[in-house]
């Protein structure tokens, strides 16, 4: 699967970077991560730091968006690691 990690404006203040690094330090091989600096496309700015879940085999283009990702025990919950 992928996670999107939105770095805009937004998020980015409210702790989207700090996200995205722990992203990557724990993600398995299995799961990609990428960024993004959206500008109010989920127009659930107010709620972020968000994160686009897309796991393997959805269609989309509609994927699950997690809200309030701001600590490392959050991203452990989504990527499902300890």
């Amino acid at each position: 699967g992928t996670v999107v990690v939105c770095t805009g404006p937004t998020c980015g203040r409210s702790g989207g970077k700090k996200a995205l690094a722990w992203f990557q330090e724990l993600a398995g091989d299995n799961v990609k991560v990428e960024s993004i600096s959206c500008v109010s496309e989920c127009a659930e700015c107010a709620l972020g730091p968000n994160v686009e879940v897309r796991k393997a085999g959805d269609g989309g283009p509609f994927y699950p968006i997690k809200n309030g990702v701001k600590t490392e025990d959050d991203v452990k919950a989504i990527l499902g690691v300890e």
